[in-house]
């Protein structure tokens, strides 16, 4: 056989491996992110969605304020928190409103606020990485933040309720008036 004919296969094995070796990375890259049933097991400490929106009255924007300006809804900083569940009297360090339950919940919330240290939160919904999606937009157009995420008001601990996929995303964009638009591939990969 002559040099010329085994560049080329050789070249095909170079080619072959490295498709492999990607194959396993992305596998393994997939297979190593949590599920949100891990995620909710993993958090800091179990908020309660039930008590804030339907006991009292609290919307999803108090909390998550980026959702009307913002790719990216936002986690509530503690000294969100802390607004309304540090003693009243100052003594963490800051005023607050005072509330608490006893729960074992805000006693850990407490400790943050006493620490001065942020609440490392684990991701609940998942979206592939190489999707695009902007709350903001989704808002303004008047999608209700139960049509992705159900109803969280009765949730005591937050859980994903829809496998975010095209699919499932693209069921929703045909229905819209300006389907033809949503359709294009470039809305949602960038």
């Amino acid at each position: 056989m002559s040099a010329l004919t085994k560049t080329p296969r050789r070249g095909l094995w170079v080619l072959g491996g490295l498709a492999a070796v990607l194959l396993v990375v992305l596998g393994a890259a997939l297979l190593l992110r949590p599920t949100p049933s891990e995620a909710q097991d993993a958090q800091p400490f179990v908020f309660n969605h039930q008590i804030h929106v339907q006991e009292n009255g609290i919307s999803c924007v108090y909390c998550h304020s980026g959702v009307m300006r913002s790719p990216t809804a936002g986690i509530p900083s503690m000294q969100l928190c802390a607004g309304c569940h540090a003693p009243a009297d100052g003594s963490l360090g800051r005023p607050g409103g005072g509330i608490d339950n006893g729960s074992e919940a805000l006693a850990t919330l407490r400790t943050y606020i006493a620490n001065g240290t942020a609440i490392l939160w684990e991701r609940i919904t998942f979206l592939p990485r190489y999707a695009y999606f902007a709350h903001h937009v989704h808002i303004k157009a008047g999608a209700s933040c139960e049509t992705c995420h159900g109803n969280v008001g009765e949730m005591e601990a937050v859980h994903q309720v829809e496998k975010m996929n095209m699919g499932w995303c693209l069921s929703c964009h045909q229905r819209e008036p300006n389907a033809l638009e949503l359709m294009d591939c470039s809305i949602c990969h960038r």
